[in-house]
C-alpha cells in the first residue's frame, strides 16, 4: 500500500540547481507563474529536484498574487538574495515572464529527506 500511496502522491518539482537550498532549509517556498491550484494547504508531496526525489514536504501555505506584490522577504524565503535575482531566474524558466504576471507562491516544510 505504501508504494501505491507514493505513486499517487503529488510532486513538487524543481530544477536540479535548487536541490542544496531545499535540503539545507534555505528554500522553503516556490513561485510558479499563473494560478496553480493542484496543491492544497496540508498536502504531503514528494519533492523532486531534477530527476531525483529528494524528500517529502508539507504544503503550509498557498498564495495567489501578482509578482509586483512579492517582497524581498518572499524572494529570500524562495532562496534568492533579492527580488531582482528571483525575477531573473523566473525569466529564465518562463521566457515571457513579466512583473505584472499573476503568480502562485507555495510555501512548504521539508519533513523527510531521501538523500544528502
Amino acid at each position: 500500500m505504501q508504494d501505491e500511496e507514493m505513486k499517487q502522491r503529488k510532486k513538487l518539482k524543481f530544477l536540479d540547481e535548487f536541490k542544496d537550498k531545499i535540503l539545507s532549509g534555505e528554500k522553503t517556498s516556490t513561485i510558479r507563474k499563473g494560478f496553480v491550484d493542484k496543491y492544497e494547504k496540508g498536502d504531503i508531496v514528494d519533492v523532486v529536484a531534477g530527476d531525483e526525489t529528494i524528500g517529502e514536504a508539507e504544503i503550509t501555505e498557498i498564495k495567489h498574487l501578482s509578482f509586483k506584490e512579492i517582497t524581498t522577504e518572499d524572494a529570500i524565503q524562495d532562496g534568492f538574495k533579492s527580488k531582482k535575482e528571483l525575477k531573473k531566474t523566473l525569466k529564465k524558466i518562463y521566457p515571457d515572464f513579466k512583473s505584472t504576471d499573476e503568480i502562485t507562491k507555495i510555501e512548504f516544510v521539508l519533513k523527510k529527506r531521501r538523500c544528502g
